[in-house]
């Protein structure tokens, strides 16, 4: 068990980097921070939100489809989007 946290700690770390290092490239910093923010807000007021992010076997497109409550902020990760379309 322990093994496995160990990857998945390294992978979040990887993960975290890449968005540091392209948020940084980009000068976007600190609205990648807000919209982080903002999206550990949304997680924490709605479980469902949290359990649909979370399910490996529900793909991107049918869990953007099923957020339309977050979707319809276009702005509410619009820096974080920007940073990662750029590598």
């Amino acid at each position: 068990m322990e093994n496995s946290g160990g990857i998945k700690a390294s992978l979040q770390g990887r993960y975290a980097s890449a968005l540091f290092d392209l948020a940084s490239e980009n000068g976007v910093v600190s609205a990648v921070e807000t919209d982080l923010d903002n999206l550990g807000q949304a997680l924490r007021e709605s479980d469902e939100l949290a359990a649909l992010i979370r399910n490996p076997q529900i793909s991107r497109d049918a869990a953007a489809k099923a957020s339309p409550d977050f979707r319809a902020e276009p702005k509410a990760l619009a820096a974080t989007a920007t940073a990662s379309r750029s590598s």
